[in-house]
C-alpha cells in the first residue's frame, strides 16, 4: 500500500511542476484582468521566489489568508467545490453556466479611476434599482439617535479599495467581481451612505472610484491617492471606511438572522505595526460594542477575537496610519447575497450613528 501511494505521489509531482511552469508564463497576462486570482502568484511564491521579487509587490498578498494546501488545489482547479474548474479555465469552450457570470468591464466605458469627479461622489442612492428590496429598517432603525441638524463639512467616508468585489450568493461560487453596484461591495456602501444621510442625518462621502479595474495588485496604490485627496480637500473625517467583503465558503461562519432576515455578518480589520494602532483600535473597539450590544452574533468570530482580525503591517496598513479614524470592514464573502451585505450595511449604520452620538460628534 504505501508503495502504491509513493508511485501515486510520483506522478502527480510532475503535473504540479508543469502548472507552476505553466503559471509562470501567465502571469504577465493575468495581471492585466479585472478579476486577477492570486492563485498562481501565490504559488510561484512559494515555489519560484525570483518572480515574487522581480515582479509583485509582497504587500499585494496581505489580503490572501489560504493555506498552502488550498493554493496547489484551487492552481490544479482541484477545489473541494468545483473539481471540473480546472477544465473551465483552461479549456474555455467546456465551461458550464456558474451561479454569477464575473463581468469584465468594457473598453468603451469613459471614466477615468484615478480622478475625482461629482460622478465618483455619492452621499446616498441615484437608483433606487440598485438596491434590492430586502429592507430591515422596522427591526434596526433608531429614531432617537437622528442629528437634529447634518453638519455641513463630511462627517463619514466610505470608499473601496477592491471596488469590484462582488456578491454571489452560493457556497459553491468562486470569488466574484462585478462592475454592477448591486452586485458589490458598492451596493452596501449605497446602502450604509443612504441610510446615514436619510434616517440618521449624518453627512457622507461615499466614493465609488474603481481602484482594481487591471488587477488587485497596487489598488491600495491608487486607492491611498483616492484617500489622500479627500483628506487634503476636507481635513479628517470622524469615521473613514475602506469597505470589503472576505471570501470564506462556510455559509454558517458568515450569515444569520435579522427579524427573520437574513444578513451577513461582517468584522474589522486592523493592522498593529500601524504607528497609532491603538487610536484606530479605541474607535474599532467602541463600535464592536455598541454592535455586539444591538445585533448580538453579527460580528463574525475570528483567530483574533469577536469581529477582530490583524495584520502586523497589511498592505500600506490599509492606509490607517492616515488617520486615527481609519477602519477597514469586511462585510460577508462572495457565498453572501447581494441583499444579505445591503441588510448588513443599515445594521452597521445604526451602529456608527450612535457611536458619532455617544461621542458627541
Amino acid at each position: 500500500m504505501k508503495k502504491d501511494y509513493r508511485n501515486i505521489f510520483m506522478r502527480f509531482v510532475p503535473i504540479l511542476l508543469t502548472v507552476c511552469l505553466f503559471a509562470g508564463s501567465r502571469v504577465s497576462a493575468l495581471s492585466s484582468s479585472i478579476g486577477l486570482n492570486l492563485t498562481y502568484i501565490k504559488l510561484i511564491n512559494f515555489t519560484l521566489p525570483i518572480v515574487k521579487n522581480v515582479t509583485f509587490d509582497e504587500n499585494d498578498l496581505a489580503e490572501g489568508r489560504s493555506s498552502i494546501k488550498d493554493m496547489v488545489l484551487n492552481t490544479l482547479g482541484l477545489n473541494y467545490y468545483e473539481p471540473f474548474s480546472i477544465v473551465e479555465r483552461e479549456a474555455s469552450i467546456l465551461n458550464r453556466s456558474t451561479v454569477m457570470e464575473v463581468s469584465v468591464i468594457p473598453d468603451n466605458i469613459a471614466f477615468d479611476p484615478f480622478k475625482l469627479n461629482s460622478d465618483s461622489i455619492q452621499s446616498g442612492i441615484t437608483n433606487e434599482n440598485e438596491v434590492e428590496k430586502t429592507d430591515i429598517n422596522a427591526a434596526i432603525l433608531d429614531a432617537s439617535l437622528k442629528k437634529l441638524k447634518p453638519s455641513a463639512k463630511p462627517e463619514v467616508l466610505i470608499y473601496h479599495t477592491h471596488t469590484t468585489e462582488a456578491y454571489a450568493g452560493s457556497e459553491t461560487a468562486k470569488t466574484a467581481d462585478s462592475s454592477q453596484a448591486d452586485m458589490s461591495v458598492v451596493g452596501a456602501g449605497n446602502v450604509l451612505a443612504k441610510m446615514l444621510k436619510e434616517n440618521y442625518g449624518i453627512s457622507v462621502i461615499h466614493d465609488t472610484t474603481f481602484h482594481n479595474l487591471d488587477a488587485n495588485t497596487n489598488s491600495y496604490t491608487r486607492s491611498r491617492q483616492t484617500l489622500a485627496k479627500y483628506l487634503k480637500e476636507y481635513g479628517d473625517f470622524k469615521i473613514i471606511i475602506d469597505l470589503h467583503r472576505d471570501a470564506t465558503y462556510n455559509r454558517k461562519e458568515i450569515t444569520m438572522n435579522i427579524n427573520n432576515s437574513p444578513a451577513a455578518k461582517y468584522m474589522f480589520v486592523l493592522c498593529k505595526g500601524n504607528p497609532h494602532f491603538n487610536k484606530n483600535y479605541q474607535l474599532t473597539k467602541q463600535l464592536i460594542d455598541i454592535s455586539e450590544r444591538r445585533y448580538p452574533g453579527l460580528l463574525r468570530n475570528t483567530k483574533d477575537g469577536k469581529g477582530l482580525y490583524y495584520y502586523n503591517i497589511g498592505t500600506k496598513f490599509f492606509h490607517q496610519d492616515l488617520s486615527n479614524n481609519a477602519i477597514l470592514i469586511e462585510i460577508g464573502s462572495q457565498i453572501n447575497t447581494p441583499s444579505e451585505s445591503q441588510n448588513t450595511a443599515q445594521c452597521i449604520a445604526t451602529v456608527i450613528a450612535e457611536y458619532l452620538k455617544n461621542t458627541n460628534q
